[in-house]
């Protein structure tokens, strides 16, 4: 188990069971210092042998049996991130509003999307998830509304509001179908996806991807055409 904190740094748990007791016990294994302000997210990928992590600090580490490998400097705060379903891309969401994608196994960024709409303009992009294709993201933003992404095209496809305060956090089901979000007005709400978009995602999970000779955005996005759409 991986923890980030406000002083900065990551922290690795080994978690174990006590025979005699069977109580969960918590040893700390490794503590990372690596960042220079409050640590925002961490991400375990590749069935745990690499972390990834990013921090107030404008930055981002990808982190194999955690010693620092990539570093990739952002311009500004990195809140929140998320790994698409191949764990080979990491989806930052950052405050200047911006969706930025990068390589997990290079640390470069491939893509930078901003939504097309100027109503979030004193904030940033808080929460990112990706859908179980990986054709898709949510974001949640400082306006409160909840915006969905096209990775490959890079469009803004849609954008809802429901809670009256911050959005805490956003998740789509394991099927898709449904896309859930907590708000600080202590509200959860869950949103129906369009049929349209589930099928499409769907196919794009079910898809062959060969392997690529480079680092690119997910083969199954190739040749989509449609775009989702959220409805109460």
């Amino acid at each position: 188990m991986a923890t980030a904190s406000r002083d900065r740094l990551v922290h690795i748990f080994d978690i174990s069971q006590d025979r005699r007791t069977n109580a969960t016990k918590f040893e700390i294994i490794q503590t990372l210092d690596d960042h220079s302000s409050s640590v925002t997210s961490v991400r375990f990928a590749e069935g745990g042998r690499r972390l990834i992590s990013c921090a107030a600090d404008k930055s981002g580490n990808a982190i194999p049996e955690f010693a620092t490998y990539h570093f990739a400097a952002n311009r500004c705060t990195v809140y929140d991130l998320e790994l698409d379903p191949t764990h080979r891309l990491a989806l930052c969401a950052s405050q200047d509003r911006r969706l930025n994608i990068y390589s997990v196994p290079t640390g470069k960024q491939i893509r930078s999307f901003k939504p097309d709409d100027n109503l979030d303009t004193t904030g940033g992009l808080l929460k990112v998830a990706s859908d179980p294709s990986g054709s898709f993201a949510a974001t949640a933003s400082a306006d409160k509304c909840i915006r969905i992404f096209d990775l490959f095209s890079g469009s803004c496809t849609s954008r809802v509001a429901g809670h009256s305060e911050l959005i805490t956090s956003i998740k789509f089901t394991s099927d898709g179908t449904r896309l859930i979000s907590s708000g600080g007005d202590g509200c959860i709400m869950i949103w129906k996806l369009n049929t349209s978009s589930v099928q499409k995602s769907r196919i794009a999970s079910l898809s062959p991807s060969p392997q690529p000779s480079r680092v690119e955005m997910n083969p199954e996005l190739k040749g989509l055409n449609e775009q989702p759409k959220i409805v109460n």
